[in-house]
């Protein structure tokens, strides 16, 4: 792949935001760890804490970590409080669709940036060194999807909401795991620091303008208001999370260029992306019990992202899935003509719900799962808890 040329994503300017981190969240959780006590433990539990306490911010949590929690609560001055309402309503809209396209391009183009995939394998190893591989990724794969639940829900931002806590504890989670790795071999200057700023702009950018991608690949109308607006939700997020300003893109354009310049500089092969792309495929067969469905996840991960980062992650090349491209072809017929079917849509939403009414049953409480859509998404998509 030919490297960026455009100098503000220039390959020193990233290359450099791979030895800084998130100083405000990386000095709370060391805060914890004073002379005398189990700094590995001590980390592990306040990392249990935020993970499988359901609470907006857990009562036992350490004094200073409470601290951080205060002081990072805040909207940045430009937030826009409409865009922040739109860029909800899109999910809202189009939630089904835009968990399609977590699964099967957000987070295969985060595998395929080889670096960053390290640092996801290597978290699994250290909290749960027992148990399978792929029951650990399948778990990191819930524990995104229900973040993003959280940012994404209607009225999220306003007080009382989850997005600002959610945003909140995964930073607290980013340093406690960088904490961790830094603790067992990790080449920093090979690698770079683990979720350094260069990685957390990739996953930013996955988690934005790689969806309004996937949504414009499968044909689904966004006018240009609500592309930015989905964006600016995220770069405030991005905000919140740490990420340094002259990490957030400007536009759909200025993010699409940024996107591009890190893939150009981290794309490569790699065992663990390779490890974390067959546990998505895999868990998302598991969900997907028709038999028609079964090459699904293959078909549209090469369909959603390069073929050079699909053959990168070593996802096979099959012959045409018929029932795929019947729909893809139908809904850029209707795209172009400005047909609105509402028995394709039908179709559509009813084959999107069915992956996400799986993520509800296999992640219930009784088999000791913690995912949940809020009920204002739930309501409207017709999902039954």
């Amino acid at each position: 792949m030919n490297i960026h040329k455009n100098t503000r994503w220039s390959v020193d300017f990233l290359q450099s935001k791979r030895q800084q981190t998130d100083q405000d969240a990386d000095e709370a959780v060391l805060s914890i760890l004073s002379d005398g006590v189990d700094r590995e433990k001590a980390v592990q539990d306040v990392l249990n804490l935020l993970i499988e306490n359901q609470d907006p911010i857990p009562q036992d949590l350490p004094p200073s970590v409470k601290t951080f929690f205060e002081k990072t609560k805040h909207l940045p001055d430009w937030a826009d409080p409409g865009k922040l309402r739109i860029g909800a309503e899109v999910f809202a809209d189009f939630g089904p669709e835009i968990v399609w396209i977590l699964f099967c391009r957000s987070l295969p183009l985060c595998y395929a940036c080889a670096h960053g995939a390290e640092v996801l394998v290597r978290t699994g190893r250290l909290n749960h060194p027992e148990w399978d591989k792929y029951r650990v990724l399948n778990r990191r794969i819930m524990e995104t999807a229900q973040f993003m639940m959280c940012v994404l829900e209607r009225d999220g931002f306003e007080p009382g909401g989850q997005a600002i806590v959610a945003v909140q504890k995964i930073r607290l989670i980013h340093a406690a795991i960088r904490h961790f790795i830094g603790q067992h071999e990790w080449d920093s200057a090979t690698l770079g620091e683990p979720i350094n700023q260069e990685d957390m702009a990739g996953t930013l950018m996955s988690f934005s303008i790689a969806i309004i991608e996937g949504l414009r690949l499968l044909h689904v109308p966004l006018t240009r208001a609500q592309e930015e607006a989905y964006l600016h939700l995220w770069k405030v997020v991005g905000h919140l999370i740490g990420l340094q300003a002259d990490l957030l893109p400007e536009d759909v354009a200025d993010a699409s260029a940024l996107e591009q310049a890190i893939l150009d500089h981290q794309v490569a092969a790699s065992p663990a992306g390779r490890d974390l792309t067959v546990a998505i495929i895999e868990y998302l067969r598991h969900l997907l019990v028709a038999r028609f469905a079964r090459r699904f996840p293959e078909v549209l991960i090469r369909y959603l992202v390069d073929h050079h980062i699909a053959d990168i992650l070593e996802v096979k090349r099959s012959a045409p899935h018929l029932p795929f491209h019947f729909f893809l072809g139908l809904a850029r017929w209707q795209a172009e003509r400005e047909v609105h079917s509402r028995a394709f849509r039908w179709l559509v939403e009813k084959f999107n719900l069915h992956l996400l009414q799986g993520l509800i049953d296999e992640q219930n409480p009784v088999k000791g799962g913690h995912f949940k859509i809020p009920p204002s998404l739930s309501g409207s998509w017709g999902l039954f808890k």
